[in-house]
């Protein structure tokens, strides 16, 4: 350019602006070749390089505490070599699914430069839009490493609140799919595009889209049959259209792969008392009990299926021998006030629940104390003002007035009972 100006030597600068365009070619073909070197199943990450780009032009990014201006050319070379080696890491499926590769990576000195902070950030969402097939420990180790859950309200006000909870239920592993079940055999189908599907169809189950769902399932059976939470989303699937058998047999599946799984259990103790199949029912439970302790699920479905089946007197025992573990979270067809029904003498026989005698003398010193307040309340003034004239004026035959105050007291005080039971 300084020896052949446009102005000066039209020619000369025409030779030079072809070479330059011929260089240019070259060099987008030599990028392109390379980009070929990094592509996984879903296609090359453009995306990444068009944010390097970006900051290589010196465009300036807001940082959480703080505006800081990049440094164009050590910008681009840092961020697109760590995200090249995170995509890397992630097109090879044996390394990817090991979070000892993950955290290897995350030890990485760029993290550690707070001038970069935001920079690494907004590639990362760009990143994780094309890869969100991980293992929840490696979710969980992306969040130690970027601070994902930290800064959810600031993700917040730049991508979609979909997004966001998506990547902050995968942290929290509210929806954790399994990889172990790929680990240390070999895969002769698209593992990326199996992945996909299977996401695709948790959401469409979570979201009540049971036809969509069908066909995203089959294909994904179809592929591969030997994933725990394909068959337990196949079976919750069957049972929902009402085809129980097989989805039986999808729990059958599941627990040959993992003989002591909760969820597969339960549903399968779910299915039997719908099949009015109690003893069956009462088995599963038993089994999660002695796999998992028991909690409010396990006991809702044994407790529904003894009643059933009019066992009354272990019911009682078991109730007054366990304590059933308050946290769990029941989604069966009972809640708490089935185990209320019991202690209802119209429904159910009291001659085995020990607890009975005590609570019904305990109810009538509360029904008794109930009556004493509510007929003081509506008394009190007018046994005041009563005893104040006796006292002080002795007026003959004023006792009458004393029963009549207390008579309509106890009258007042029936009907307000009356309208707390109605």
């Amino acid at each position: 350019m300084k020896i052949h100006h446009p102005e000066d030597d039209p020619q000369g600068y025409q030779k030079l602006r072809e070479a330059f365009d011929r260089a240019m070619k070259i060099a987008i073909e030599e990028e392109e070749e390379n980009e070929a070197d990094y592509q996984c199943n879903d296609g090359t990450d453009t995306d990444i390089d068009v944010v390097a780009d970006d900051i290589n032009q010196g465009i300036r990014y807001r940082s959480t505490y703080r505006w800081v201006d990049v440094a164009p050319h050590q910008a681009l070379n840092e961020v697109q070599l760590f995200f090249r080696q995170m995509r890397e890491l992630y097109c090879d499926f044996t390394r990817r699914i090991d979070p000892q590769e993950w955290n290897a990576l995350m030890a990485d000195d760029f993290l550690w430069k707070v001038e970069y902070q935001e920079e690494r950030l907004n590639v990362l969402m760009l990143f994780l839009e094309k890869h969100q097939n991980l293992p929840h420990e490696v979710w969980q180790i992306l969040d130690r490493s970027f601070h994902l859950v930290e800064d959810k309200e600031y993700l917040l006000e730049i991508y979609d609140e979909p997004w966001i909870e998506f990547l902050i239920r995968q942290i929290y592993g509210t929806t954790a799919l399994d990889y172990e079940c790929f680990a240390n055999r070999e895969l002769h189908f698209d593992i990326e595009h199996y992945l996909t599907l299977r996401q695709q169809a948790q959401a469409m189950l979570m979201e009540d889209r049971t036809e969509a769902a069908a066909d995203v399932l089959a294909e994904a059976h179809q592929l591969f049959q030997d994933d725990p939470d394909l068959q337990l989303m196949r079976a919750k699937y069957l049972r929902k259209v009402g085809n129980k058998e097989e989805a039986l047999a999808s729990l059958d599946d599941l627990l040959a792969l993992k003989p002591k799984d909760y969820e597969a259990h339960l549903l399968r103790a779910q299915i039997y008392y719908e099949e009015q199949m109690y003893d069956e029912a009462i088995r599963e439970c038993e089994l999660l009990r002695e796999y998992h302790g028991l909690d409010k699920d396990i006991w809702s479905v044994s407790l529904a299926s003894k009643l059933e089946l009019g066992r009354l007197e272990e019911i009682w025992k078991e109730n007054a021998e366990t304590q059933v573990n308050s946290t769990g979270y029941v989604h069966f067809l009972f809640d708490a006030s089935l185990g209320q029904s019991l202690w209802n003498k119209h429904l159910f026989s009291q001659k085995y629940n020990p607890y009975y005698k005590l609570s019904k003398k305990n109810a009538i010193k509360f029904f008794s104390f109930t009556c004493g307040v509510i007929f003081l309340r509506l008394s009190w003034l007018y046994l005041i003002v009563f005893w104040a004239v006796q006292l002080l004026f002795h007026p003959p035959g004023f006792m009458i007035l004393l029963y009549f105050i207390l008579g309509v007291s106890a009258w007042k005080t029936l009907r307000t009972l009356k309208l707390f039971c109605t």
